[in-house]
Formats: structure tokens, C-alpha cells, sequence
């Protein structure tokens, strides 16, 4: 088994991981939900793992992560840090304007 260790501020280039199922990026520095922008083109995203970041800190950072999230993703099988989304969070996450069009951009890039 090889280890990579890597300090993450930011995550870009998630885009290109259409594919992506579960995301583990604890105990990083990623402070900001900015950071986290890519996210929205995730649709097959099932897990994300952030704890340990300065982010995780914040009053609001499951909302802040919701809100980043692809809004294709299934909110009944979806985990942050471990723990599903309440019906508060899947509320807030079927609230939000469709990912749709990032995802199909990103799937045409490719091409």
C-alpha cells in the first residue's frame, strides 16, 4: 500500500472526477467553502470527509458544504463526515438551483 500525503487549501480539478464516490480530505487547511466549489460537478459523490480543516470549525459548515455540493447528488444516501443529512439539509439541498448544467459541461469537456 502506498501512502500519499498531501495539505490541501483549496480543492480544483475535482471536475475531471466525474466518477467520484467518496472524497477524504480530513486535518487539511481548507478554510474556506470557496474552496470547495469543484464539488458541484460531483453527482455520483456518496461521501465527503472534511473534518480537521478549519472549515469544519465554522458555526455553519454543513450548510456551507451542502451548498457546494452537486445538487444531483442522492441526499438520502449522502454522508458528511459520517453522518447523513438531516431533513433540514436534504430540504436545503432540493431548494437550491440545479447543478445540471456544470455536471453536462463537465462530462462535454472530457470529450
Amino acid at each position: 500500500m502506498i501512502w500519499i500525503i498531501c495539505v490541501f487549501v483549496f480543492v480544483a480539478g475535482l471536475e475531471k472526477m466525474i466518477h467520484l464516490e467518496v472524497l477524504d480530505i480530513q486535518d487539511n487547511c481548507i478554510s474556506d467553502s470557496l474552496a470547495l466549489q469543484s464539488l458541484q460537478y460531483l453527482c455520483t459523490l456518496r461521501e465527503i470527509k472534511l473534518k480537521g480543516n478549519p472549515l469544519y470549525f465554522h458555526t455553519n459548515y454543513r450548510q456551507m458544504v451542502i451548498n457546494c455540493v452537486s445538487t444531483l447528488i442522492d441526499p438520502f444516501t449522502f454522508y458528511l463526515d459520517g453522518t447523513s443529512l438531516s431533513s433540514r439539509e436534504r430540504k436545503l439541498l432540493s431548494k437550491r438551483p440545479s447543478t445540471a448544467y456544470a455536471y453536462k459541461e463537465s462530462v462535454l469537456s472530457q470529450r
